[in-house]
């Protein structure tokens, strides 16, 4: 099923850290299929530790239908989606090329993501 989903695809789908449904942008698919979850805001953890504000990548709702206001895509850890099955997603857009490339510059800069998940990721982005 993953592999028919382009990279940058954004799914609608529970989100268990969460406890409801929220947005997730997938990227990565091969060797293993990853996501990233979508905030309405940076936590305020977030925003008092740089190193972790800068895996923030600011999404613009004028770019994209699906959101209600400028979110974030929270770039510090991947969630797999191995278990995830497609009776359970819905495809509801795709990040515009800005995004993409605010999403590539702040899985860059993270200093907390797996080196493996990171170089996979920049991979995926950058095909």
């Amino acid at each position: 099923m993953w592999e028919r989903i382009p990279i940058g695809t954004v799914l609608h789908m529970y989100c268990p850290l969460a406890g409801k449904d929220k947005f997730h942008v997938v990227c990565c698919i091969d060797p293993k299929p990853l996501a990233f979850l979508i905030n309405s805001e940076v936590t305020a953890y977030a925003r008092k530790n740089k190193h972790l504000l800068v895996c923030h990548a600011e999404i613009k709702q004028n770019e994209h239908e699906f959101l209600n206001h400028d979110s974030f895509v929270e770039c510090c850890e991947p969630i797999s989606l191995v278990n995830v099955e497609e009776a359970d997603i819905d495809i509801i857009g795709e990040l515009s090329s800005d995004a993409k490339q605010a999403v590539c510059a702040a899985v860059t800069s993270s200093r907390v993501m797996v080196v493996r998940q990171k170089e996979w990721i920049l991979k995926a982005l950058d095909s």
